[in-house]
């Protein structure tokens, strides 16, 4: 995380800022933790504004010339004291003199009591994730989340497949399965486990939950259910301890498992049914899901 004071309009400084790529889905990203999120004011491109009858300037008398329409914020409402305005576009050279990326960003300000709300702050660092964006801390620190660190994803399902099912299922697409949980009588839970001598071990297990991820909200109820097939990764281990995120070996050790575990998700999803859900709270679509499945190939 960069510490620099970010080098922003006066207008954008001293608050949170998302910053994001432009024409990015927030309003999807903020209903994945904030159900009844909702525009206040719809944003209005400048591209639209011009389609708009222009207004006459004031005070230039006869034959003025119409004012140039402009982009108008919107005002996204994601909690009852804390608002989204935005998008602000700003340029490449903006961005990167504020310490963000160089590329064009829409950047998006938090007001009211989000800066003191820890699950804004928290949703805002998901949301980055997620994107690929990156947040502007009120200090001026700037946050620039990696979108692969996310591998964790669970398959929401309305019906449990038992362990035998369940490894006929993975061992196509995830080597070397083996049980690791055997489930008890009267109970569908079980896990099995995948170990690699260089990349790290995968886990697959199946567990009720009476607790379901708030995005599940806005999802037709019966495409999901309270079976979670959760598919998660443990690093390699270096002298017995886990392979550091700084470190080469984390990362080409976590690029090379990714792709299986997608694999392994939509092997599931293909016997189970469900959606799945990552572990920042978003729902992974189907075509996102299977671009991942072969980018190791």
């Amino acid at each position: 995380m960069s510490t620099a004071r970010p080098a922003f309009p006066n207008r954008l400084a001293g608050v949170p800022l998302l910053a994001l790529a432009p024409g990015s889905a927030v309003l999807d990203l903020a209903r994945a933790w904030f159900p009844e999120a909702a525009w206040e004011q719809v944003p209005v491109s400048a591209a639209h504004a011009r389609l708009r009858p222009r207004a006459a300037a004031v005070g230039r008398g006869r034959g003025a010339v119409p004012e140039e329409p402009s982009a108008v914020p919107g005002r996204l409402r994601l909690a009852a004291e804390t608002l989204l305005e935005g998008p602000h576009p700003l340029t490449a050279a903006v961005a990167r003199a504020g310490g963000l990326p160089p590329q064009d960003v829409d950047v998006y300000l938090v007001q009211g009591d989000g800066p003191s709300d820890p699950v804004v702050m928290a949703w805002l660092a998901a949301a980055a994730r997620r994107a690929g964006g990156a947040v502007v801390l009120p200090a001026g620190g700037v946050m620039v989340p990696d979108p692969g660190s996310a591998l964790t994803m669970t398959l929401w399902s309305p019906r449990p497949i038992d362990a035998e099912a369940g490894l006929a299922a993975l061992r196509p697409v995830l080597s070397g399965s083996r049980l690791a949980v055997t489930p008890t009588a009267g109970s569908e839970a079980w896990a099995c486990a995948a170990v690699y001598e260089y990349d790290g071990s995968v886990r697959v297990a199946l567990a009720r939950s009476t607790e379901l991820p708030l995005v599940l909200a806005a999802v037709d109820p019966g495409a999901f259910g309270v079976f979670g097939y959760r598919v998660a990764w443990s690093p390699p281990r270096v002298d017995g301890v886990e392979a550091d995120a700084g470190l080469p070996l984390h990362a080409i050790a976590r690029a090379r498992v990714a792709p299986s575990m997608a694999r392994a998700v939509l092997a599931l999803a293909g016997v189970a049914g469900g959606t799945v859900v990552d572990e920042g709270g978003f729902v992974i679509a189907a075509d996102d899901l299977a671009e991942r499945s072969r980018a190791g190939r």
